[in-house]
């Protein structure tokens, strides 16, 4: 199953790729993220948004810090920082 989500991601992701995708526009949605699952949110900022799309944009950085601040990961975010 994990192996089946990996190979759609990595489709999906090619596929925003194309369309130069611009990560700003998902800020919205990641406000409405829950608790539980902003660690998930964490990740997709970082490894996607950032390291691959290599976004400038303020927005998507100040969320993943606003995110990290949330749940107490003071030391990813000094990492971060």
């Amino acid at each position: 199953m994990l192996f089946c989500f990996e190979f759609v991601l990595e489709k999906f992701l090619r596929f925003l790729e194309k369309q130069k995708f611009e990560p700003g526009l998902l800020v919205g949605s990641f406000m409405n993220v829950p608790k539980q699952h902003k660690k998930l949110a964490i990740n997709f900022i970082q490894k996607y948004c950032i390291d691959r799309f290599r976004s400038k944009d303020k927005t998507i950085h100040n969320l993943l810090i606003l995110f990290f601040s949330d749940l107490e990961e003071t030391d990813k975010l000094f990492k971060f920082l």
